[in-house]
């Protein structure tokens, strides 16, 4: 247990305070105590005392941690507040955060924001567009060393170098202009954030990426459009790690009924809603309240859990028909479900997905080792992984992404490479690799102390689950799959990150608007934000938080 003393001065910036230590000390349990809490009390506490405060007891931590004004503007002060403090954190634990200050779950949008800033400055006079240039980056000779470093695990090691792997221009001209912006930015996130090089390199090639795909035709008026999601709460089990809103389906099968009742009366209920003086309209063309001129069309339509497939064919195929009865998809380019468990899937889901139009579905085995799936609750095997994607293939599904998790509990870096074989042999056209976080309400995290005194936890020794990362990136280089979007989250092994990488033309667009917040988003169903809404490329005009229970979602919203 370790022990966080977060005085007054300092309370504004509690938030910030937690999220960067729990970054340094990734899935160990940390208590935050308040003013009204003497120090003494503390001293007398097992575990390691940290006092943040701007004049700290020298007998529990290092004098003077922050020596900054708390006058400035609040932005200021926190980006100080939170580099003094890392300083403070990395001298204590010896550790040196990749990441560095940043704890926000969408680092991306920092670079993409500067890219695109670059692309309005220099927008041509005639009134012409200027795009920001896809990822390209030149390396020069004295860089070489800093990308060339292998992962752990002799008997893997290619001998190729990470430019080779990642497909590096071979440009070598220090005034290649790619390379030239690329480095300025680098160097503001080192002087900001203290971001490594390595993941600046990350955030730079993944930006160019995402601002590439935003320039597709069929993606480009994204800002006229939005995006619909439908949250479906029933699973067969929860997972181990898990802490979305789900109900076991045998438990709470009885509601199946009334919930697809209560999404329907959500639906009808909200059909012509009006923001501001646009009209956000997701549904179908026939309701009259506005013409199609006034309509705005939604761009992607994403089902989610829980896991949609855990209903029954009857109950599946209703649900699918009620959103064809109120999303207008005339000009919907993604249709997701999120099948995710094998052992949910059956041929006529399958063909019930088809005959409704859905585009892309996730098959999620998280790890290829059975004892792995057994230990975390997964209630399918590894074949059923095997059998359920060839199934898909077979019956015409050609984009469908795979989901694995590294830091489970007992796996290895040996472990992780027989799950990456695995993603090898199926070929998904998309792939996403989670780092394990130790969620609040996951059983994980409320059974830690007796998980990390029994099971090995890959997250706790940061070398080997950085191999995991990397040897991730190498096959998905080898699948020519292309990172097109990253997330973070607190208490995360490794102090990592997610990162979905996809074929050319297999991305999952829906990820893209939610991680770069580039349009409104209508959730319908449980464990979902009801509307948030953007303008102008990423202003939060309003957000309001849904349901996190299925009987408070009917009882509310279905009476």
């Amino acid at each position: 247990m370790i022990y966080v003393y977060i005085t007054k001065e300092l309370r504004p910036f509690e938030t910030d305070i937690r999220d960067l230590c729990l970054a340094f000390f990734t899935l160990q349990k940390i208590t935050y105590i308040f003013d009204d809490v003497g120090a003494d009390t503390i001293c007398q506490c097992e575990g390691r005392a940290c006092e943040l405060r701007p004049y700290s007891s020298p007998d529990i931590v290092v004098k003077d941690y922050y020596n900054g004004t708390l006058d400035a503007d609040r932005l200021t002060v926190k980006s100080e507040v939170k580099r003094q403090l890392y300083n403070y954190l990395s001298k204590l634990t010896g550790k040196k955060l990749l990441w560095g200050t940043l704890t926000g779950i969408r680092p991306v949008n920092i670079v993409t924001s500067m890219l695109e800033e670059r692309a309005r400055e220099t927008r041509p006079c005639d009134g012409g567009s200027a795009s920001v240039r896809p990822y390209e980056y030149s390396v020069r000779p004295c860089d070489e060393e800093r990308h060339n470093r292998q992962p752990v695990a002799a008997s893997c090691t290619s001998g190729k170098s990470v430019r080779d792997v990642m497909g590096l221009s071979p440009l070598t001209e220090i005034d290649n202009p790619i390379y030239k912006e690329n480095e300025k930015i680098k160097e503001y996130l080192k002087k900001e954030y203290y971001i490594s090089d390595e993941k600046g390199f990350e955030l730079i090639k993944i930006a160019r990426n995402e601002i590439k795909i935003l320039e597709r035709p069929e993606v480009r008026d994204y800002k006229n459009s939005y995006s619909v999601y439908v949250g479906v709460p029933f699973c067969k089990s929860t997972c181990l790690y898990c802490s979305f809103t789900s109900f076991n389906i045998e438990k709470f099968g009885k509601y199946v009924d009334r919930y697809l009742e209560t999404i329907e009366r959500d639906f009808n209920s909200r059909v012509g809603k009006i923001v501001g003086k646009r009209a956000l309209q997701a549904f179908a063309p026939t309701n009259t309240a506005f013409t199609s001129t006034d309509k705005l069309q939604p761009l992607t339509l994403y089902i989610g859990g829980g896991t949609p497939t855990s209903l029954d064919e009857n109950a599946f195929e209703r649900l699918l028909t009620i959103i064809d009865k109120y999303v207008d998809r005339s000009k919907c380019i993604e249709y997701t479900v999120e099948a995710g468990r094998p052992d949910t899937i059956t041929k006529e889901k399958l063909l019930i997905m088809k005959r409704h139009g859905v585009s892309r579905i996730s098959i999620n085995p998280q790890s290829f080792n059975q004892k792995t799936l057994d230990l975390i609750g997964r209630k399918h095997t590894v074949e059923d992984v095997i059998e359920k994607f060839k199934l898909a293939r077979e019956l015409g599904f050609d984009n469908i992404n795979m989901d694995i998790i590294l830091g489970l509990p007992n796996e290895h870096l040996f472990d992780v490479l027989k799950t990456l074989n695995g993603v090898r042999k199926l070929k998904p056209d998309s792939f996403t690799v989670h780092s394990l976080a130790l969620k609040r309400a996951a059983r994980l995290n409320f059974e830690l102390a007796e998980w990390t005194k029994n099971y090995y936890l890959a997250g706790v020794g940061k070398r080997e689950i950085d191999s995991m990362f990397k040897w991730s990136e190498r096959l998905a280089e080898h699948l020519k799959l292309k990172p097109y979007y990253l997330y973070r989250q607190k208490n995360i092994a490794g102090n990592l990150e997610n990162v979905g990488y996809a074929k050319e033309g297999k991305e999952c667009i829906y990820n893209i608007m939610m991680m770069s917040e580039r349009h409104s988003v209508y959730g319908f169903g449980t464990a979902t934000t009801k509307e948030v809404f953007y303008e102008n490329g990423g202003k939060r005009i309003e957000s309001e938080e849904g349901y996190k229970s299925v009987i408070d979602y009917c009882e509310r919203v279905g009476s």
